[in-house]
Protein backbone atom coordinates (compact mmCIF):
# COMPACT_ATOMS: atom_id res chain seq x y z
CA UNK A 1 0.00 0.00 0.00
CA UNK A 2 1.31 3.56 -0.80
CA UNK A 3 0.44 5.69 2.21
CA UNK A 4 -1.24 9.14 1.83
CA UNK A 5 -0.09 10.33 5.38
CA UNK A 6 1.78 13.85 5.03
CA UNK A 7 0.72 14.65 1.10
CA UNK A 8 -1.19 17.88 0.61
CA UNK A 9 -4.38 16.94 -1.31
CA UNK A 10 -4.78 20.60 -2.76
CA UNK A 11 -7.14 22.29 -1.19
CA UNK A 12 -9.83 23.46 -3.36
CA UNK A 13 -13.35 21.98 -3.58
CA UNK A 14 -14.75 21.41 -7.25
CA UNK A 15 -17.56 23.76 -7.95
CA UNK A 16 -19.81 22.03 -10.73
CA UNK A 17 -22.29 24.45 -12.79
CA UNK A 18 -26.00 23.77 -11.18
CA UNK A 19 -29.19 22.65 -12.97
CA UNK A 20 -30.38 19.75 -15.03
CA UNK A 21 -31.43 18.87 -18.21
CA UNK A 22 -35.36 19.06 -18.41
CA UNK A 23 -36.00 16.38 -20.51
CA UNK A 24 -33.25 14.19 -18.54
CA UNK A 25 -34.39 10.45 -18.45
CA UNK A 26 -35.23 8.16 -15.77
CA UNK A 27 -32.13 6.68 -13.62
CA UNK A 28 -31.80 3.61 -12.66
CA UNK A 29 -30.59 1.91 -9.49
CA UNK A 30 -27.11 1.21 -10.71
CA UNK A 31 -26.61 4.76 -11.49
CA UNK A 32 -27.04 5.61 -7.27
CA UNK A 33 -25.62 2.20 -6.53
CA UNK A 34 -22.20 2.76 -8.09
CA UNK A 35 -21.01 5.40 -5.89
CA UNK A 36 -21.35 3.04 -3.13
CA UNK A 37 -19.29 0.34 -1.09
CA UNK A 38 -20.58 -2.65 0.93
CA UNK A 39 -18.79 -2.60 4.82
CA UNK A 40 -18.92 -5.88 6.27
CA UNK A 41 -17.49 -5.29 10.25
CA UNK A 42 -16.84 -8.56 11.95
CA UNK A 43 -16.10 -8.68 15.96
CA UNK A 44 -15.47 -12.24 18.12
CA UNK A 45 -18.22 -13.62 19.27
CA UNK A 46 -20.90 -11.60 17.36
CA UNK A 47 -22.78 -11.50 13.81
CA UNK A 48 -21.18 -9.30 11.02
CA UNK A 49 -22.20 -5.76 10.83
CA UNK A 50 -23.10 -4.11 7.96
CA UNK A 51 -22.87 -0.30 6.98
CA UNK A 52 -22.55 1.58 3.74
CA UNK A 53 -19.72 3.61 2.33
CA UNK A 54 -19.25 6.68 -0.29
CA UNK A 55 -16.94 6.60 -2.54
CA UNK A 56 -15.42 10.34 -2.83
CA UNK A 57 -12.72 9.77 -4.95
CA UNK A 58 -9.28 8.10 -6.12
CA UNK A 59 -6.30 9.82 -5.56
CA UNK A 60 -2.38 8.76 -4.62
CA UNK A 61 -2.64 5.61 -5.39
CA UNK A 62 -5.68 5.33 -2.81
CA UNK A 63 -10.06 4.84 -2.65
CA UNK A 64 -11.18 7.40 -0.11
CA UNK A 65 -14.29 6.77 1.38
CA UNK A 66 -16.87 8.39 3.66
CA UNK A 67 -19.08 6.22 6.23
CA UNK A 68 -20.75 6.74 9.84
CA UNK A 69 -18.08 6.37 12.95
CA UNK A 70 -20.29 3.80 14.52
CA UNK A 71 -20.23 1.66 11.61
CA UNK A 72 -16.92 0.82 13.28
CA UNK A 73 -16.52 1.76 16.54
CA UNK A 74 -20.07 2.44 18.13
CA UNK A 75 -22.08 5.56 18.50
CA UNK A 76 -20.32 8.75 19.43
CA UNK A 77 -20.35 10.27 22.53
CA UNK A 78 -20.48 14.03 23.23
CA UNK A 79 -17.21 14.90 25.42
CA UNK A 80 -13.31 15.57 25.04
CA UNK A 81 -12.70 11.77 25.32
CA UNK A 82 -14.88 10.41 22.31
CA UNK A 83 -11.40 9.53 20.13
CA UNK A 84 -8.87 9.46 22.80
CA UNK A 85 -10.14 5.44 23.13
CA UNK A 86 -11.58 3.48 20.99
CA UNK A 87 -13.82 0.84 21.17
CA UNK A 88 -12.00 -3.10 21.35
CA UNK A 89 -10.35 -4.03 17.71
CA UNK A 90 -12.60 -5.24 15.40
CA UNK A 91 -11.50 -8.94 14.32
CA UNK A 92 -11.27 -7.11 10.62
CA UNK A 93 -13.19 -5.59 7.58
CA UNK A 94 -14.19 -5.92 4.46
CA UNK A 95 -15.23 -3.58 1.56
CA UNK A 96 -16.78 -4.62 -1.27
CA UNK A 97 -17.91 -2.12 -4.70
CA UNK A 98 -20.53 -2.67 -7.04
CA UNK A 99 -19.09 -3.49 -10.54
CA UNK A 100 -15.30 -5.18 -9.17
CA UNK A 101 -14.74 -8.61 -8.38
CA UNK A 102 -12.07 -7.37 -5.78
CA UNK A 103 -12.65 -7.53 -2.27
CA UNK A 104 -10.64 -5.87 0.58
CA UNK A 105 -9.64 -6.41 3.28
CA UNK A 106 -8.67 -4.84 6.40
CA UNK A 107 -7.20 -7.77 8.93
CA UNK A 108 -7.34 -5.69 12.70
CA UNK A 109 -7.45 -2.01 13.71
CA UNK A 110 -3.72 -1.58 14.20
CA UNK A 111 -4.39 1.37 11.74
CA UNK A 112 -1.57 -0.34 9.96
CA UNK A 113 -3.50 -1.55 6.99
CA UNK A 114 -5.86 1.51 6.15
CA UNK A 115 -6.04 4.88 7.53
CA UNK A 116 -9.12 6.31 9.25
CA UNK A 117 -9.99 10.07 9.66
CA UNK A 118 -11.82 10.94 12.43
CA UNK A 119 -13.52 14.58 12.15
CA UNK A 120 -11.94 17.32 13.62
CA UNK A 121 -11.98 16.98 17.59
CA UNK A 122 -14.90 18.99 19.26
CA UNK A 123 -17.63 18.62 22.07
CA UNK A 124 -19.98 16.63 20.05
CA UNK A 125 -18.13 15.50 16.63
CA UNK A 126 -20.45 14.27 14.06
CA UNK A 127 -20.71 10.69 13.52
CA UNK A 128 -18.61 10.34 10.25
CA UNK A 129 -15.17 8.43 8.69
CA UNK A 130 -13.26 9.11 6.16
CA UNK A 131 -11.23 5.62 5.20
CA UNK A 132 -8.50 5.42 2.68
CA UNK A 133 -7.82 1.73 1.40
CA UNK A 134 -5.44 1.67 -1.42
CA UNK A 135 -6.66 1.54 -4.63
CA UNK A 136 -7.46 -2.02 -6.64
CA UNK A 137 -5.08 -3.27 -8.97
CA UNK A 138 -7.61 -3.77 -11.76
CA UNK A 139 -9.44 -0.72 -13.47
CA UNK A 140 -11.23 1.06 -10.57
CA UNK A 141 -15.06 0.58 -12.24
CA UNK A 142 -17.07 2.81 -8.68
CA UNK A 143 -17.82 6.23 -9.56
CA UNK A 144 -17.17 9.19 -7.13
CA UNK A 145 -20.33 11.25 -6.00
CA UNK A 146 -20.97 15.01 -6.30
CA UNK A 147 -22.26 16.55 -2.93
CA UNK A 148 -25.15 18.84 -3.36
CA UNK A 149 -25.94 21.62 -0.30
CA UNK A 150 -28.94 20.50 1.84
CA UNK A 151 -30.21 23.82 3.08
CA UNK A 152 -31.22 23.62 -0.94
CA UNK A 153 -33.28 20.61 -0.42
CA UNK A 154 -37.41 21.18 -0.08
CA UNK A 155 -39.78 19.80 2.00
CA UNK A 156 -41.10 16.28 0.32
CA UNK A 157 -38.50 16.25 -2.55
CA UNK A 158 -38.25 12.61 -3.16
CA UNK A 159 -35.06 10.92 -1.84
CA UNK A 160 -32.58 7.45 -2.33
CA UNK A 161 -31.06 5.37 0.09
CA UNK A 162 -29.09 2.53 -0.22
CA UNK A 163 -27.78 -0.07 1.89
CA UNK A 164 -27.02 -3.84 2.81
CA UNK A 165 -29.98 -4.77 5.29
CA UNK A 166 -28.56 -7.40 7.24
CA UNK A 167 -26.29 -8.46 4.51
CA UNK A 168 -29.20 -10.45 2.46
CA UNK A 169 -29.79 -8.10 0.16
CA UNK A 170 -26.87 -6.40 -0.84
CA UNK A 171 -26.77 -2.71 -2.65
CA UNK A 172 -30.86 -2.47 -2.33
CA UNK A 173 -32.15 0.99 -2.76
CA UNK A 174 -35.16 2.12 -0.69
CA UNK A 175 -37.23 5.88 -1.84
CA UNK A 176 -38.61 8.21 0.58
CA UNK A 177 -39.28 11.71 0.37
CA UNK A 178 -37.94 14.92 2.63
CA UNK A 179 -39.34 16.04 5.69
CA UNK A 180 -36.97 18.64 7.50
CA UNK A 181 -34.00 20.35 8.16
CA UNK A 182 -33.00 21.03 11.06
CA UNK A 183 -32.85 24.89 11.80
CA UNK A 184 -28.78 24.18 12.38
CA UNK A 185 -28.50 21.95 9.26
CA UNK A 186 -27.00 19.52 11.08
CA UNK A 187 -29.37 17.06 10.10
CA UNK A 188 -31.99 16.09 7.40
CA UNK A 189 -34.91 13.71 8.35
CA UNK A 190 -36.87 11.91 5.60
CA UNK A 191 -39.49 9.10 5.76
CA UNK A 192 -37.41 6.44 4.10
CA UNK A 193 -37.87 3.11 5.74
CA UNK A 194 -34.10 2.15 7.00
CA UNK A 195 -32.54 -0.22 8.65
CA UNK A 196 -29.33 -1.92 9.62
CA UNK A 197 -27.12 -1.87 6.68
CA UNK A 198 -28.02 1.71 6.03
CA UNK A 199 -26.04 3.52 8.28
CA UNK A 200 -23.40 5.40 6.48
CA UNK A 201 -25.00 5.36 3.19
CA UNK A 202 -25.92 8.39 1.16
CA UNK A 203 -29.32 10.19 0.55
CA UNK A 204 -29.29 11.09 -3.10
CA UNK A 205 -31.89 13.77 -4.69
CA UNK A 206 -32.90 13.13 -8.03
CA UNK A 207 -30.35 14.49 -9.88
CA UNK A 208 -28.02 11.85 -8.29
CA UNK A 209 -26.38 14.31 -5.61
CA UNK A 210 -25.54 13.43 -1.85
CA UNK A 211 -27.44 15.58 -0.23
CA UNK A 212 -26.71 14.01 3.45
CA UNK A 213 -25.20 11.15 5.34
CA UNK A 214 -27.48 8.32 6.63
CA UNK A 215 -26.58 8.04 10.35
CA UNK A 216 -29.72 7.09 12.16
CA UNK A 217 -33.05 5.11 11.23
CA UNK A 218 -35.91 5.58 14.02
CA UNK A 219 -36.48 9.34 14.74
CA UNK A 220 -39.74 9.17 16.49
CA UNK A 221 -41.65 12.16 15.01
CA UNK A 222 -43.47 13.98 18.19
CA UNK A 223 -39.59 14.76 18.85
CA UNK A 224 -39.70 16.67 15.58
CA UNK A 225 -42.85 18.56 15.89
CA UNK A 226 -45.29 15.95 13.93
CA UNK A 227 -48.51 15.04 15.67
CA UNK A 228 -47.99 11.01 14.82
CA UNK A 229 -46.13 8.44 15.91
CA UNK A 230 -44.52 7.43 12.43
CA UNK A 231 -40.82 7.39 12.54
CA UNK A 232 -38.36 9.31 10.37
CA UNK A 233 -34.58 8.40 9.36
CA UNK A 234 -32.09 11.01 10.14
CA UNK A 235 -28.87 12.02 7.76
CA UNK A 236 -26.00 14.05 8.72
CA UNK A 237 -25.98 17.20 5.75
CA UNK A 238 -23.78 17.84 3.48
CA UNK A 239 -22.96 21.20 5.58
CA UNK A 240 -21.65 19.26 8.26
CA UNK A 241 -19.62 17.12 6.11
CA UNK A 242 -17.91 20.05 4.33
CA UNK A 243 -17.04 21.52 8.16
CA UNK A 244 -15.72 18.58 9.14
CA UNK A 245 -13.33 17.73 5.95
CA UNK A 246 -13.64 19.86 3.35
CA UNK A 247 -9.73 21.78 3.91
CA UNK A 248 -8.33 18.17 4.42
CA UNK A 249 -9.96 16.73 1.51
CA UNK A 250 -9.75 19.37 -1.00
CA UNK A 251 -10.47 18.30 -4.40
CA UNK A 252 -11.22 14.96 -3.27
CA UNK A 253 -15.17 16.51 -1.96
CA UNK A 254 -16.55 17.88 -4.95
CA UNK A 255 -19.59 19.71 -4.13
CA UNK A 256 -22.34 21.50 -6.37
CA UNK A 257 -22.94 25.07 -6.47
CA UNK A 258 -22.04 28.25 -7.76
CA UNK A 259 -18.91 30.05 -7.79
CA UNK A 260 -21.40 33.41 -7.41
CA UNK A 261 -22.78 32.14 -4.05
CA UNK A 262 -19.24 32.20 -2.85
CA UNK A 263 -18.90 35.83 -3.85
CA UNK A 264 -21.41 37.00 -2.19
CA UNK A 265 -20.83 35.40 1.24
CA UNK A 266 -17.73 36.96 1.36
CA UNK A 267 -18.15 40.49 -0.02
CA UNK A 268 -21.16 40.23 2.40
CA UNK A 269 -18.46 39.73 5.18
CA UNK A 270 -16.48 42.20 4.41
CA UNK A 271 -19.53 44.12 4.52
CA UNK A 272 -20.15 43.19 7.87
CA UNK A 273 -16.75 44.13 8.78
CA UNK A 274 -16.79 47.46 7.79
CA UNK A 275 -19.77 47.80 10.48
CA UNK A 276 -17.87 45.69 12.79
CA UNK A 277 -20.28 43.19 12.81
CA UNK A 278 -18.14 40.47 14.30
CA UNK A 279 -20.74 37.88 14.90
CA UNK A 280 -21.99 37.99 11.26
CA UNK A 281 -18.50 38.19 9.96
CA UNK A 282 -17.55 35.18 11.56
CA UNK A 283 -20.07 33.36 10.43
CA UNK A 284 -20.14 34.49 6.72
CA UNK A 285 -16.58 33.74 6.22
CA UNK A 286 -17.01 30.49 8.01
CA UNK A 287 -19.95 29.69 5.27
CA UNK A 288 -17.51 30.63 2.28
CA UNK A 289 -14.48 28.50 3.98
CA UNK A 290 -17.21 25.58 3.99
CA UNK A 291 -17.78 26.18 0.31
CA UNK A 292 -14.00 27.55 -1.34
CA UNK A 293 -11.32 26.82 1.72
CA UNK A 294 -8.44 28.01 -0.69
CA UNK A 295 -7.50 31.51 -0.73
CA UNK A 296 -6.17 33.72 -3.15
CA UNK A 297 -8.09 34.34 -6.47
CA UNK A 298 -9.54 37.77 -7.22
CA UNK A 299 -13.55 38.80 -7.16
CA UNK A 300 -14.54 41.41 -9.39
CA UNK A 301 -16.26 43.75 -6.99
CA UNK A 302 -17.18 46.45 -9.65
CA UNK A 303 -15.51 47.72 -13.25
CA UNK A 304 -12.06 47.62 -12.96
CA UNK A 305 -11.82 47.10 -8.89
CA UNK A 306 -11.00 43.91 -7.37
CA UNK A 307 -10.56 41.89 -3.88
CA UNK A 308 -8.30 39.23 -2.83
CA UNK A 309 -10.36 35.95 -1.87
CA UNK A 310 -8.84 35.94 1.97
CA UNK A 311 -11.21 34.64 4.34
CA UNK A 312 -8.81 32.79 6.71
CA UNK A 313 -7.64 35.94 7.37
CA UNK A 314 -10.94 37.57 7.62
CA UNK A 315 -12.04 34.76 9.88
CA UNK A 316 -9.59 35.13 12.16
CA UNK A 317 -9.78 39.29 12.80
CA UNK A 318 -13.49 38.41 13.59
CA UNK A 319 -12.36 35.81 16.38
CA UNK A 320 -9.70 38.50 17.68
CA UNK A 321 -12.70 41.20 18.02
CA UNK A 322 -14.71 38.12 19.79
CA UNK A 323 -11.93 37.42 22.25
CA UNK A 324 -11.74 33.80 20.56
CA UNK A 325 -7.97 34.31 20.53
CA UNK A 326 -7.11 30.36 19.61
CA UNK A 327 -9.05 29.78 17.27
CA UNK A 328 -7.96 33.32 15.72
CA UNK A 329 -4.34 32.21 15.72
CA UNK A 330 -5.75 28.70 13.75
CA UNK A 331 -7.00 30.90 11.27
CA UNK A 332 -4.44 33.32 10.72
CA UNK A 333 -1.90 30.30 10.31
CA UNK A 334 -4.08 28.34 7.81
CA UNK A 335 -4.17 31.88 5.66
CA UNK A 336 -0.35 31.89 5.95
CA UNK A 337 -0.17 28.52 4.60
CA UNK A 338 -1.51 29.88 1.86
CA UNK A 339 1.24 33.00 1.24
CA UNK A 340 -1.08 34.82 -0.73
CA UNK A 341 -1.64 37.23 2.63
CA UNK A 342 2.02 38.00 2.78
CA UNK A 343 1.32 39.64 -0.73
CA UNK A 344 -1.08 42.07 1.13
CA UNK A 345 1.60 43.99 3.33
CA UNK A 346 -1.26 46.18 5.32
CA UNK A 347 -3.44 43.32 5.65
CA UNK A 348 0.29 40.70 6.48
CA UNK A 349 1.49 43.67 8.99
CA UNK A 350 -2.16 43.89 10.99
CA UNK A 351 -2.03 40.01 10.96
CA UNK A 352 1.43 39.95 12.68
CA UNK A 353 0.65 42.57 15.39
CA UNK A 354 -2.60 40.94 16.11
CA UNK A 355 -1.15 37.38 16.57
CA UNK A 356 0.76 39.09 19.41
CA UNK A 357 -1.65 40.11 21.39
CA UNK A 358 -3.53 37.20 21.26
CA UNK A 359 -0.40 35.10 22.56
CA UNK A 360 -0.22 37.71 25.00
CA UNK A 361 -3.36 37.88 26.01
CA UNK A 362 -3.32 33.87 25.74
CA UNK A 363 -0.16 33.84 28.53
CA UNK A 364 -2.27 36.04 30.64
CA UNK A 365 -5.06 33.55 30.83
CA UNK A 366 -2.89 30.40 31.21
CA UNK A 367 -1.34 32.08 34.24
Amino acid sequence: MTSVKGFAIVLAIAFLPQGTLPCAAAVDDSAFQQHTAMITVQRDGMAPNYGVGIILCEQVQSIFILTAWHVLYGPPSCGNEMMSALPPPYRSIDISFFHSVQRFHDPDDTGKAWEKWPPPQSFCPPDLLILVIPAPTLPFPAAPVTFSRANGSESDQSVRSVGFPGGAKPWDVKSGRVFRTSSDLMYLYHDTELAEGFSGGPLFNDEGDVVAVNVKDHVIGSTLGVEDSRFYAGAITTEQVMEAYAERLGSCLKIRGPRASVDEIYLRGLEAEGKEKWQEVERLMKEALMLEPQEGREIQVTSGEQVTYLPHYHRGLSLFNLERWAEALEEWSSSENYQVVKKHKKCYSNLKQLREKCKNRLGKVSK
